[in-house]
């Protein structure tokens, strides 16, 4: 957050488990320097929160929500039109590359996640593609459009 200058931040989360994940990021010293408004939220408040945080120029953004719930997320971020390049987004969801990202990939909106497994490596190509025969949604996990992809060192 640092290293973004980041001066405002908004914690959205939906369970104590989620600002547990959190609790060394709270209690670093850079942190204490940020202006934090922490919010906790279900799918029924998406709405009002980001609205909320919306007319207070927050554009920095920690989410920690249910899978399950993340397309809804991602659909109230569009109706609230806070999909463009003042905005940035840190999931702590693994999996964000599951959801249909396409409505964001033209608004220059940054949007960060991390995956820990290697999708290069064939027998991790070889159970993702079984878990798309399993996917409500339809969305590959493989990430076919590249919309997100990032190769670190």
């Amino acid at each position: 957050m640092k290293f973004l200058n980041w001066t405002k931040v908004a914690i959205i989360y939906e369970e104590d488990s989620g600002l547990m994940k959190l609790r060394e990021l709270v209690k670093s010293p850079k942190f204490l320097e940020l202006e934090v408004y922490m919010r906790q939220t279900d799918p029924n408040s998406y709405k009002d929160v980001l609205a909320d945080i919306k007319t207070k120029e927050i554009h920095n953004f920690i989410i920690d929500t249910k899978p399950e719930h993340m397309h809804h997320f991602l659909r109230t971020i569009l109706q609230l039109q806070m999909n463009d390049y003042k905005y940035h987004y840190l999931f702590t969801t693994f999996d964000i590359e599951t959801f249909d990202l396409e409505d964001f990939k033209y608004n220059y909106v940054n949007i960060t996640a991390f995956r820990l497994v290697d999708a290069d490596d064939a027998a991790v190509r070889g159970i993702l593609r079984d878990m798309e025969r399993f996917q409500p949604s339809g969305n590959t996990i493989l990430n076919k459009s590249h919309v997100i992809q990032v190769n670190l060192p």
